[in-house]
């Protein structure tokens, strides 16, 4: 059976509203998916003088790496994947500024990466033996369009292997499908058996094919209600692929702790994210 590996062309950008809430200045900047960085990369991100504290982050499926300068140290992080709304904790920074992957994005860079959920994010200096010039560059950037094109110029982009360029097309297929597909239909558009797939995922994504497909629909309905004040839940719940509001609701409750409603009419809503676990940085 001939192989169908295409690479990602829907724009994944996950909405993350405790770094875009935080105290300090906001920064973000979307990467092209038809673009050889966003073969890889969907975001960089960055809060501003942020004077330390609690950000709530949700489920996304994504890696992120995460550097913070307090005006003399710099410290490197890899945060892997969630699987429930996560309070990071963070000290006061200068900046915190952070790259965030596409899922199943990383696993070149990381091959040894933790698993999604783990409490502890990871320090690059023990995943990346090569990150030593980047860091001892970053203290001496002075915007974050400067960290931004270091970053860029630092992170290997080499062809994708066979399992990479499956894993990408298995996403994008998640990506622009209103009904998931089943694991056999990804098995069998990919000319690849359904055991492959399911540890393709758990190796290289750190979610089953279910679990992600369910992030990535929870992610763009959120998006889409934050960005449209005018929304109708109805409608939203419909053009997301839920079964009705209920079912939405349901999906919002488990994985961000709050209902729809919530994101659409209360104006604090970002701080009635109930979260579980903590992540320190």
């Amino acid at each position: 059976m001939e192989r169908i590996l295409l690479k990602p062309i829907n724009p994944y950008y996950p909405c993350q509203p405790g770094y875009r809430s935080a105290q300090g200045t906001y920064h973000e900047a979307v990467i092209p998916p038809g673009t050889m960085l966003g073969r890889r990369v969907c975001q960089f991100f960055e809060v501003d003088n942020f004077p330390g504290g609690s950000l709530s982050v949700l489920p996304d499926g994504c890696h992120d790496i995460v550097l913070t300068f307090d005006g003399e140290t710099l410290t490197g992080w890899l945060s892997p994947s969630i699987r429930e709304t996560f309070t990071f904790q963070f000290p006061a920074c200068r900046w915190v500024f952070g790259v965030r992957f596409l899922p199943g994005a990383t696993y070149a860079l990381f091959p040894r990466a933790p698993a999604p959920g783990e409490p502890l994010a990871i320090s690059l200096r023990d995943l990346l033996p090569d990150f030593g010039p980047v860091a001892d560059r970053l203290p001496h950037t002075r915007t974050f369009a400067q960290r931004q094109r270091l970053l860029t110029a630092y992170l290997p982009l080499a062809s994708p292997d066979d399992a990479d360029r499956v894993a990408a097309y298995c996403v994008e297929r998640l990506l622009s499908s209103e009904i998931p597909p089943a694991v056999e239909e990804l098995a069998e558009e990919s000319g690849y058996s359904s055991r492959y797939i399911r540890a393709l995922f758990a190796d290289r994504i750190g979610h089953s094919p279910k679990e992600l497909s369910s992030i990535l629909r929870m992610q763009r309905a959120l998006g889409y209600l934050w960005d449209n004040a005018v929304a109708d839940l109805s409608d939203t719940a419909q053009r997301f692929g839920f079964s009705d509001q209920s079912h939405m609701n349901r999906e919002f409750r488990k994985w961000f702790g709050l209902t729809s409603g919530m994101v659409k009419d209360a104006e604090n809503w970002v701080y009635q994210i109930r979260t579980g676990k903590i992540r320190w940085f």
